[in-house]
């Protein structure tokens, strides 16, 4: 089809289209799909795009822009449906444009892009002979060839970088093209620098060997770029540098002085780009251990530059919506969705509060959201060079905190005290930055600076108050120091300003004032209960206050209040306060309302918290997240008539509250199992079947709950559930790492309930893939003691298989020579709660089946025992029975060699407490 033809009348047609849909006033999106629908089904549509773009050259440029358009979208999107012979003719299109160049810039462009487009779907062995072109074209004379060229390989360097890194008819197509790009970069046209400089830097961090034995050659031709004024191409030049860097920062050690040099006087350019750009370097850098050093003389320059950065520009002031700069708005509302996970017991507090320190980091919340539901949101999500640099300068506080630290508070000391609250703004979002790195220099500064915030957040600016918010937020761990120091005011004072912003009228104040406050009560616990009242009281008020929009901010500190105070919150006065907004609130939002999502957590910490004072909503709550889970799962069935299905988050939701339900009101809970309609273990299967991971994990979370608290209830729905919570075990991959982790635990809570005889049907299934994840997943004693949430599912194997040993003592006794030496090393790393209990019993009793399995590990189970000195009784009887056993298998010098090779005395006299008498 390479001598394809047109047929006039269909040509004629297809033009008098493209012509048409590129005008604003005759624009109808319907009409428009529906005539791109009925070409879609010519065969050869792809050969008269083609033609438009590139031989109707009496044809406007912007309508052949379209045709190319809609060409690389049809190469992309449908490439099954594209013939060889027309992508034949689409390919000598594309060959015929590079040889007789464009004078248009775009028809440059949209030519480059479907020639990529092409490549990437053809792979380089299918069409390698448009490398051969693009190559060639770099030496023409004709500067339009040249940019045309670059223009195609730009974009496939972007999009197939990797692929052209292998042997195609026994050459590599890097060794030719490397070497080409390089030499450009001493190119006298600025356009072809500048794409040089951009393909190049699409190599980098894949490290091919055509540009490491060109590296130096390489790294002369950027440095001899430094000097180009072009904002453009500085920006991507601070790019290439930063991913240098990442990639090969022994290389950059030589000319280090001279990029740090060049980045400085980036980060002072007029371009807000090339700033954005000299950011990621800077952080980049803090990254490479070996250039700390090399960085101090530049922060005396560097510092002072990135404070600068933080204060508003007037164009950010001028485009904010106006509540947010003053009081004198009236102040509309936006909903971020959240979606709900089931928060298995090993999750800690200290988790969630660095999860949220992360997601109210500057980078992230200090910008100029506004409050409305017009497009300042979006505007002011994007990064911005105030977000940048106070990221910057928050990493670099981790690794030069002194300098940094005394930069920052003489900027603070010069702008404090002037007039200008822009300036004040800035020097709390200075302070918030650089709380986490800082935390020892910082410290004798603080009673004083303290002083500062806390006037801040009376001021009449809502953006400086909530700043400051922020900003305490940050500094929750140096009032929760205070407070264990017997300064008791300094947490008071602290939890008082934020309490008054908690119920300010400015949503932005509201929502900060919510974070940091949810901050302070993860971290500090029952330290805040003397302040329960005054919180409670600014909760409830919070709730005539808030409009939709800002009612997750306020559930979220309510759950954190609830799971700070615990029993101290479980008073019917506090009930009673809470549950009448919650039950507004509940009654006032429709099933398929977003808003519910952050309202289902709350409650199902409340239930967990208040228990059978909540018997009187609880079958109204459980009927309702059963009527939503059946309602939603119907509707996203592929065979649903619905026409916009509701958000499958809303299972994973209602199983979260339900989960709530189940763990306060325990047992009580059958009369509303047996009532209600449909039932909700018949949904329990479908939900498990879901594609949603959310969905997943949080009914394998119910699942287990139900076995701890109402087992009686769920006894008769698992011949149904067991296959599939034993098919997710098999069925292990990275992205359901989650549920996994979920079923697990639930298969160990259940192993605790069931009986043997039911049990063992399932057991085969149920411990060998354990084995197998525990080898592949048992966390280390480091990842242990640094609490990562990746070793969870590790413990969650450890823990099950030690639970299955309670039942059924001889099946894991036979696999205790495997298992014991990593399961004691991980087990003993475990905080003591209710779960480490079990899970030993059952492994000291798998083992005193089989005690000559464990003898290497002997040792280090006594240690591990000496751990726990006031165990429960019936652990402190499994450990007396297996060490009495042990001493009666030993020979006597074998158990005095044991005793004595413990750690301390003390350890040795707590296992002499089980040993026989001597």
């Amino acid at each position: 089809m390479a001598q394809w033809e047109p047929q006039p009348e269909g040509l004629g047609e297809l033009v008098l289209f493209l012509r048409n849909a590129g005008q604003p006033e005759n624009a109808n999106r319907d009409d428009i799909q529906q005539r791109l629908d009925s070409f879609r089904s010519i065969p050869d549509y792809n050969c008269y795009l083609s033609f438009i773009l590139v031989k109707l050259q009496q044809e406007s440029w912007y309508t052949r822009q379209i045709a190319g358009l809609i060409l690389k979208n049809n190469i992309i999107h449908r490439q099954s449906s594209t013939s060889p012979p027309v992508m034949d003719y689409v390919k000598v299109c594309c060959c015929d444009a590079l040889r007789q160049p464009e004078e248009h810039a775009g028809l440059r462009s949209v030519i480059g892009s479907v020639i990529a487009a092409v490549f990437t779907v053809e792979q380089p062995w299918f069409w390698n002979e448009v490398l051969d072109l693009l190559i060639a074209s770099l030496d023409n004379p004709n500067p339009l060839i040249v940019e045309t060229a670059f223009d195609g390989l730009g974009k496939i360097c972007e999009d197939t970088a990797q692929d052209l890194d292998q042997d195609i008819d026994g050459t590599r197509p890097l060794n030719r093209l490397l070497p080409k790009l390089i030499q450009s970069l001493h190119h006298p046209l600025f356009a072809i620098r500048h794409q040089a400089v951009v393909a190049l830097s699409h190599f980098i961090l894949l490290k091919p060997f055509a540009l490491m034995t060109n590296l130096h050659l390489y790294l002369q031709g950027l440095l001899g770029l430094l000097n180009d004024p072009n904002p453009q191409l500085r920006r991507e030049l601070c790019n290439t540098f930063a991913l240098l860097l990442e990639a090969r920062p022994d290389k950059m050690m030589g000319l280090l002085d001279t990029v740090i040099d060049f980045v400085l006087g980036c980060t002072v350019d007029a371009n807000e780009a090339v700033v954005l750009r000299s950011c990621d370097f800077w952080i980049q850098l803090v990254y490479v251990p070996e250039t700390h050093r090399r960085l101090m003389p530049f922060l005396d320059k560097l510092l002072p530059t990135l404070l600068q950065h933080l204060v508003y520009t007037d164009v950010e002031l001028c485009t904010m919506h106006g509540d947010d700069i003053d009081d004198d708005s009236t102040p509309t509302y936006y909903h971020q969705q959240r979606h709900l996970r089931h928060r298995h017991p090993l999750a800690t507090a200290e988790q969630d509060s660095r999860a949220r320190l992360m997601q109210e980091e500057p980078c992230a919340t200090y910008d100029g959201h506004s409050d409305s539901d017009d497009d300042d949101d979006e505007f002011y999500s994007e990064w911005t060079v105030r977000k940048a640099c106070a990221q910057t300068l928050e990493i670099l506080a981790t690794t030069h905190s002194d300098q940094v630290c005394q930069v920052t508070l003489a900027y603070v000391e010069h702008c404090i005290p002037q007039e200008s609250w822009i300036l004040h703004e800035s020097c709390i979002l200075a302070l918030g930055a650089i709380a986490q790195g800082t935390k020892d220099p910082i410290a004798m500064y603080l009673p004083k600076l303290m002083g500062h915030l806390l006037t801040g957040l009376q001021h009449s600016k809502p953006l400086l108050r909530s700043i400051t918010c922020w900003t305490l937020g940050r500094y929750s761990y140096w009032a929760i120091e205070q407070a264990d120091a017997g300064n008791g005011q300094s947490m008071d004072a602290i939890v008082d300003g934020l309490v008054r912003c908690l119920i300010d009228h400015n949503p932005r104040v509201q929502r900060h004032a919510c974070s940091a406050l949810a901050v302070l009560l993860e971290q500090g616990g029952a330290r805040l209960l003397p302040q329960l009242d005054l919180m409670l009281n600014a909760i409830v008020q919070s709730f005539d206050i808030y409009h939709n929009n800002n009612f997750e901010c306020i559930f979220d500190v309510l759950d954190s209040l609830a799971e700070a105070s615990g029993p101290a919150m479980n008073q019917e006065a506090y009930f009673v306060a809470i549950m009448k907004p919650l039950t507004m609130k509940w009654n006032s939002l429709a099933d398929n309302d977003v808003h519910l999502f952050p309202l289902f957590q709350c409650l199902s910490t409340v239930a967990t918290v208040y228990g059978p004072r909540l018997s009187v909503h609880a079958e109204s709550i459980y009927s309702r997240c059963v009527k939503i889970m059946a309602d939603t799962l119907e509707a996203n069935q592929p065979n649903s008539t619905v026409p916009v299905p509701p958000d499958i988050g809303f299972v994973a939701a209602s199983l979260d509250l339900l989960s709530g339900l189940v763990k306060g009101l325990g047992p009580t809970m059958q009369p509303i199992f047996l009532s209600v309609q449909p039932p909700l273990f018949t949904l329990l299967p479908f939900c498990l079947k879901e594609s949603s991971v959310d969905v997943i994990q949080a009914a394998c979370g119910l699942i287990g709950d139900l076995a701890t608290n109402c087992f009686d209830n769920l006894a008769p729905a698992l011949p149904e559930l067991m296959p599939v919570l034993v098919q997710l075990l098999s069925s292990y991959d990275s992205d359901r790492r989650p549920a996994c982790s979920n079923a697990i635990w639930a298969l160990g809570e259940i192993a605790l309930q069931w009986d043997t005889t039911h049990l063992s049907v399932y057991a085969p299934s149920i411990v060998d893939p354990l084995l197998l994840l525990f080898r592949a997943m048992a966390p280390t004693p480091q990842q242990l003691q640094q609490s990562q949430s990746k070793t969870n599912l590790g413990t969650n194997v450890a823990c099950t298989l030690g639970r299955l040993g309670v039942v059924m003592p001889e099946l894991m006794a036979t696999h205790v020579k495997t298992l014991a030496h990593r399961w004691i090393s991980c087990m003993a790393q475990l905080p003591v709660d209710d779960e480490k209990t079990t899970a030993f019993i059952g492994f000291c009793r798998a083992i005193r089946v089989n005690p000559s399995a464990a003898q290497k590990d002997f040792g280090r189970l006594l240690e591990t025992i000496a751990t726990w000195p006031c165990p429960p009784e019936p652990l402190a009887h499994e450990f007396q029975l297996l060490i009495v056993g042990l001493q009666r298998t030993l020979s006597e010098s074998h158990w005095r060699r044991l005793l004595k090779k413990l750690s301390s005395d003390q350890a040795r006299q707590t296992v002499m407490r089980y040993a026989i008498f001597e």
